[in-house]
């Protein structure tokens, strides 16, 4: 399904619309029962489709909007760039991927200062605070799991959300029958995003990705703590050395053995 999957949504025809050029009036009573024929296909297409007229996705389509996302971050992640993120804080964040081998690295900041670090490589991670690093081996079944959640809100001082946690939050709500989700298109950071805005939930958020599936926007709560980011700028391909641990700090290496990534 195409990014765009709330403008799959009918929409109604205008009242004002012209018949065509040359067209016979039709009698009144034809005219009525035509409009009202339409109305009843629409409701059905609507129901059918699990979206509203107003381009909001409710129980029976929500399913549709989960699976397209869900491809969108598998899609990208074969891509490599460097996202650049304001934070609730005033704070900064620096979001790093590249597509192969795959790797990620998260940089914040508190002002002007580094504060945290968590890079995860092939086969190892690191984790930095704003005194040392630590590298440490990658267990064989944790490599095809999303980032570690705990470690990236430890970096972070838990002001920063990941593409797998906004997926889980969508799958979550997805599965609430009051749960509304709309769909629109946007622009943050420069960059074209998809959008989701889902309430009916006891902690509605808003969340937008990019076409290659980093975060551009998120304002909610998430485990109880209030995150609000937003892309400010974004590049194609790796900028700098990130996927390591800060060259200004001592490095406690927890590694069995000393290996290349």
């Amino acid at each position: 399904m195409p990014a765009n999957a709330a403008q799959w949504c009918p929409s109604a025809p205008s009242r004002g619309a012209s018949q065509p050029t040359g067209a016979r009036p039709a009698p009144a009573r034809r005219t009525a029962a035509r409009r009202v024929a339409i109305a009843a296909s629409m409701a059905a297409a609507l129901l059918l489709t699990g979206c509203s007229a107003t381009g909001a996705y409710h129980f029976r389509g929500r399913s549709v909007v989960v699976n397209d996302l869900a491809a969108q971050l598998d899609h990208g992640q074969a891509r490599s760039y460097t996202a650049h993120y304001r934070l609730a804080d005033a704070g900064r964040a620096v979001l790093v991927q590249q597509g192969s081998p795959h790797r990620l690295s998260y940089t914040f900041f508190t002002g002007s200062d580094f504060s945290g670090r968590y890079v995860r490589l092939v086969t190892r991670t690191v984790r930095c605070t704003a005194t040392s690093c630590t590298v440490a081996d990658r267990a064989p079944t944790d490599r095809i799991r999303p980032p570690d959640a705990g470690a990236l809100a430890a970096a972070s001082g838990d002001r920063f959300v990941t593409t797998e946690q906004i997926l889980g939050l969508v799958r979550t709500a997805a599965e609430q029958r009051a749960s509304t989700i709309e769909v629109d298109r946007r622009t943050v950071g420069g960059q074209p995003v998809r959008c989701l805005r889902v309430t009916g939930i006891k902690a509605p958020f808003t969340a937008c990705l990019t076409h290659s599936g980093a975060p551009a926007l998120f304002r909610g709560t998430v485990d109880g703590r209030p995150i609000d980011l937003a892309l400010t700028s974004y590049q194609a391909g790796v900028v700098g050395h990130p996927f390591g641990p800060r060259q200004d700090l001592p490095v406690v290496d927890h590694r069995a053995s000393p290996a290349p990534n």
